[in-house]
Parts: structure tokens; sequence; C-alpha cells
């Protein structure tokens, strides 16, 4: 059988080869729609749109270049080394009818044969956020690249879980990345003060040494929600300050971006922050310090933390790994005490214009007595593609834009059993075929939500969903205003793959978030266009 598949696989790649030339319509537009155009929108984060055949045809060439590179879609950690949730990738095969359309002068083919064009409402995922905070409307003033901070106070008069969070861009044309910082102490406060612009500027952090990085957007990022019953702990009084780089070419645009937080009614598994591997002294600090990379020179450092022994095993939920602009490259991994390597996060091409945060696809277990191995590259030299001196001059660690750091953010919480099965992306629960259903509560954990089928909707969708259990489901359906207008009542279903129809014949054409509700209490949300 595997051999049959083969051959006849092979027989259909030449069978294209031959009777069909690649074009946009049949073999273009679908990679577009499903990689590319979630940014590259009207309106949205990337320069061009890419909706159109038009669109796709006057940029060609730079579609054919960055993805041949490998450079878009972004996301730049090694698939070989481990896999993330979401990742944006194209296939082989995907970049080579890329490839093959452009040599071939970018035809159209027929367009009736097109997939229907996506539709973005940039509508927000978090429909009933405990916190909305807007920063305040800044224009940028500057013609270069400018890494603006601003507090957000969510007034807490108690600690709280964060165990979901969403950003929104203000203006998705100028806003290229967002960092959410924790500030307890009030310096970033003291710091906003001293500017009369809205905000202060600050590149490598917000310029608050004891600050915590909690998480991130860049663009094509959605909303992010913690595995269930684990969140992060935002502290009384405590502000939020988000980092916003506006690259060059923004200079008098404006923006006001908006944070949605979620926050639990229920104390949960606290997921703890921590820069284990760094540049700094003692445990977790480099062990060929210090970072200092001189003029015209390439050089690689390592770090180390040793978790004690006497520590429980550990869950890692995701890792963020920071350096700037001279940097190349940076891993990490853990060896355990039995002298297994784990790997962990491997960029073998650093760009710090795509800071990301890594969730892994499920929490990855160190135990106890493990070594957590970083290992970063710098290229100070008058070739290194980001360099910000010309001529090179020595660089050191700070946090101006012309220092360094070396940094690996861990987010991660005591283990329970059972961890390693938790499933944090839901992408790697496939349909169900060949899928034992006795085996499901092995595979994912929690109720899983799928797309609604077809979106946009006329008369009709399917809500198809996964139980690792019996379990009673609710759905609710609200419009943009956060009304509901629809709800189907709550129904018990088996474990398993399930699915509901929801009727959307009387329904105003726009746009909707559709809420499924488990009496397990995971609430999952997705987007619905209705067009009539």
């Amino acid at each position: 059988m595997k051999k049959f598949l083969l051959t006849s696989g092979i027989a259909i790649i030449v069978s294209l080869s031959f009777s069909q030339t690649v074009n946009w319509a049949e073999h273009i537009a679908p990679i577009l729609y499903k990689n590319c155009t979630t940014c590259h929108h009207d309106g949205g984060a990337g320069h061009f749109s890419l909706i159109n055949y038009s669109d796709a045809f006057n940029n060609a060439f730079s579609i054919h270049y960055k993805t041949q590179a490998k450079k878009m879609p972004p996301f730049p950690s090694d698939p070989t080394y481990r896999k993330f949730k979401d990742e944006r990738r194209l296939t082989d095969s995907e970049i080579q009818l890329i490839t093959d359309w452009f040599n071939n002068g970018a035809p159209m083919g027929d367009s009736t044969l097109a997939p229907a064009k996506p539709t973005y409402t940039n509508l927000p995922e978090i429909v009933t956020p405990s916190k909305v905070l807007q920063m305040p409307t800044y224009t940028v003033t500057a013609t270069n690249d400018v890494y603006q901070c601003f507090v957000l106070d969510p007034q807490l008069t108690q600690d709280v879980f964060l165990d979901a969070y969403e950003v929104i861009p203000g203006n998705r044309e100028i806003v290229h990345h967002v960092l959410i910082y924790e500030d307890t102490t009030g310096q970033s406060t003291v710091k906003d003060a001293q500017t009369q612009e809205p905000g202060y500027t600050s590149f490598g952090g917000i310029g608050v040494m004891s600050a915590r990085l909690l998480g991130g957007w860049v663009p094509g990022s959605n909303a992010s929600f913690f595995p269930r019953n684990m969140g992060v702990k935002l502290h009384k009084n405590g502000k939020i300050v988000i980092q916003v780089h506006y690259p060059a070419g923004s200079k008098n645009k404006a923006d006001s971006t908006t944070l949605r937080l979620r926050f639990s009614n229920s104390t949960l598994r606290e997921i703890n922050i921590d820069p284990a591997l760094h540049y700094f002294g003692g445990n977790g600090g480099l062990t060929n310090g210090p970072l200092v990379i001189n003029a015209g020179e390439v050089k690689t450092f390592y770090n180390k933390y040793d978790i004690p022994s006497y520590y429980p095993k550990l869950s890692l939920i995701y890792l963020a790994p920071h350096m700037h602009l001279i940097g190349r490259s940076i891993m990490a991994f853990a060896v355990t005490p039995t002298n297994d390597t784990i790997p962990l996060v491997k960029i073998p091409n650093w760009d710090f214009r795509w800071q990301m945060f890594y969730f892994n696809q499920k929490p990855v277990v160190v135990p106890p007595g493990s070594k957590l191995m970083g290992k970063a590259t710098y290229d100070n030299t008058a070739t290194s593609p980001f360099q910000p001196n010309d001529p090179p001059k020595k660089v050191t660690a700070g946090e101006a834009t012309t220092d360094e750091m070396f940094l690996v953010y861990f987010g991660y919480t005591l283990y329970e059993n059972g961890d390693e099965n938790i499933v944090i992306d839901s992408s790697i629960i496939q349909q169900p075929t060949g899928i034992n259903t006795n085996d499901l509560e092995e595979i994912i954990t929690t109720a899983q939500f799928l797309d609604p089928l077809p979106n946009p909707a006329q008369n009709q969708t399917k809500l198809q969903f996964v139980l690792p259990k019996q379990e009673t489901i609710l759905f609710q359906v609200f419009d943009v205003n956060g009304k509901i207008v629809s709800e189907i009542k709550p129904v018990s279903y088996e474990k398993g793959f399930g699915e509901t129809t929801l009727n959307t014949e009387k329904f105003s054409s726009g746009n909707y978030i559709i809420r499924m509700v488990s009496n397990s209490g995971k609430t999952v949300s997705k987007q619905l266009l209705v067009e009539h």
C-alpha cells in the first residue's frame, strides 16, 4: 500500500508537470490565502496586499525571492530542531510551485477556478475581556526605527491570574511588533513623566531591569491563550508596559494600540517567566563572558543554568530568545542528569525585527538536576546584516541600540502528572481518519473547537469539535458589539469528533464571534462571516 501511494504521488506530480501550467488561480492563490494574506491585505501589517491576482503579479519577484530564501512567511526557528505552536511555513513543494509560477511568467489561469477571496475583519478573539487597556494616540516623528514604551494601568487592587491576552494594533501598517512587560517598581511611570510625548523611547527592553516579559505580538499572531488551568500572575498596583516597534517609514503616521486582558475567577497553576539563561553573573550566566564583541569580530558565547536536584520537575510552556542587532544565531537546550539532550529552540538566522514567543505544542518536561544550556553568536563585522555602526565599533552589554544582550526567557510551571499530554497546539490533532476514540484522552486533554465550515456562510455553517471525554457543550454567537444574537442550548456529547449546525439564514450580513463553552470550563472562540 505504501508503495502504491508513493508511486501514485509521483504520477500526480509528473502529470501536473506535463499537462498543466502552474497558475495563480489553481495553485498560487490557495498558498497565499492560507499563509500570507493574514498580513498582506488592505489595512494589514504587510506592506502590500496579495488578495487579487494583480497584487500577486505585481509582487511576483518579491514572493519568489522571499519564499525561496525562506524569509516569508516569517517563523525564524529551525523546524528540524523543534516544532512549535502556530508555525507559519511553506512546504518544499509549495515553494517549488511558486518558483515554477514565477519562472513561467506568473500566469493567472482560469479565474473561475480560484478559491473564494478571504475577508479580514480584525475583530477581537477575546469577546469578553476583563480589562481593555488602550495606549494614547502616538504620532511617529522619527524617520528611522522607533521603539516606544507606553505605560498602561490595569488598576489592580489585588493579585490576579491572566489566562489570555490579545494585542489589537491601532494601525497595522506601522505596528511591526509589540512586547508586553509588567513593572511593579514604578520606574516606567517615572520615565514616562519625563517626556512630553506619549510614552518614552527604549530599545532593548523598557529600561527597567526587574520588569517581567509577559508576552508579545507579531504580524499574523492571534490572541494568546495559556493552557487550561494555567496563567500568569499579575501583581496588585503593577503597571503593564507595551514596547511598540514602529519601522522606518512610519513618520507622521499615528497609532493607538489596544491590549485586551482576560483574568481567571479562580486560582490557576502559575506560569513563571524567568530569563534563566542570561549574560549576567551567577547561575544562568555566561561561561565565557563578559559579553564584549570587538570591532571586526565574530564571537560565540555560552551560558548555563543548573537546575537544583531538589527542585521538582518543570513543564516548559514557551521560550522567548532575545538579542539585538549584531546577533546572528541563538539556541537553547537542556541536558538531563542521564546526559540526554532535550532540544528547546534554535534560531539559525536571528532577526531582531521578528522576536517571537515560541509556545511548545505540548509542555516539555525537564527533570530536576538538568542543565539549561545556551549558545549565541554575534557578528560585529562590516558585512553583518544589521550592523548599526559604520565602521564597526566595540559592542558591550546593555539596552541601547548599539549594545547587545543574550537572554532566553522561559515560561514554565511546576510539573503535574500528565502535563506531557496537554495539547497546547490543536493543529496536531488530526481529523478522525485512523484514530481510535478510545485513545483520545491520551491525545488531547481539553475540548477543541475547529474552524466553522463554510466560512463565509450563507444559510448555515457546521460547528465541529473534538472532545477527550463526554461533555456538555454550549454555543453562543455574538455580534460586533458583544451582544448575543443566537445560542445553541447545552447538549451532552460523547467523547470524540462531533458537530452541530448553526442556522445563519436570519443573520444580517456581517461579522460574528462564535463561542464554544464546555462544562469543564474550556472556552474557545472562532470568527464567522455571514454573506447573503
